[in-house]
């Protein structure tokens, strides 16, 4: 934010930031359902996101999060659908991609509701298994649960934080079930969303908790760094 002028930097802003967040009692910062950030309307939701480049959609490994669902935009020409492994359609939220600043290309953040199931249901076919995003009605891309994970192999168990200094800490996991971590401190701060199987942090932490995404659905576990 280096670059941005000082009417975006300042306490003023900042401050608006943070109500929006929090659900402050601004009343400009409410819908329908409640003040945006309050426990009203918030539930389980896939976060997907990725970026539109030359026309082509990539998707990232999804998380799940507690949120607002996105609200569905009527003049969109883009819409995210979540279905369960029996291909039942679960979800669906039509989407705008937003212009990236200093960038030719689009991205896209987007809160799909993940519908409330228990029993078999919740970890059988109805269970998210697929994503689609299509734009139009033409498929622009698909992510399925990473087969690995389907098959049970590579459990998060498997991951290890090693402390290489007293400020870095290196994390792997197998992201061939999960190609996806999202990665928390001790206060519960997000520090980082990675792939690939590897990431060294920034952390004093002594323990860290991973949501691992198995594209198009997650499961969390604690970590201890060793």
């Amino acid at each position: 934010m280096a670059y941005c002028g000082f009417e975006w930097v300042s306490d003023y802003c900042f401050t608006k930031v943070m109500d929006y967040r929090t659900g402050g009692t601004d009343p400009t910062l409410s819908d329908s359902a409640g003040p945006i950030g309050s426990a009203a309307g918030v539930q389980d939701c896939l976060l997907v996101w990725g970026t539109v480049v030359a026309g082509e959609v990539k998707l990232r490994p999804g998380f799940v999060v507690s949120t607002v669902p996105t609200r569905p935009d009527p003049d969109a020409t883009y819409h995210a659908e979540l279905l369960g492994a029996d291909g039942q359609s679960l979800a669906k939220v039509a989407f705008e991609p937003d212009i990236a600043d200093h960038s030719p290309n689009r991205g896209f953040v987007v809160a799909v509701p993940i519908p409330q199931a228990s029993g078999p249901a919740k970890a059988g076919a109805h269970a998210p298994g697929i994503l689609r995003v299509a734009r139009n009605g033409v498929l622009m891309a698909t992510a399925h649960r990473a087969p690995a994970a389907v098959a049970g192999a590579a459990a998060p168990g498997a991951a290890s934080a090693v402390r290489l200094d007293p400020s870095r800490v290196r994390f792997t996991w197998d992201a061939r079930a999960h190609p996806g971590a999202m990665i928390r401190n001790e206060l519960g701060q997000v520090i980082a969303l990675a792939e690939g199987g590897s990431i060294d942090l920034v952390t004093a932490a002594r323990a860290l908790t991973v949501q691992y995404s198995d594209a198009v659905s997650a499961t969390t576990a604690t970590v201890p760094v060793e």
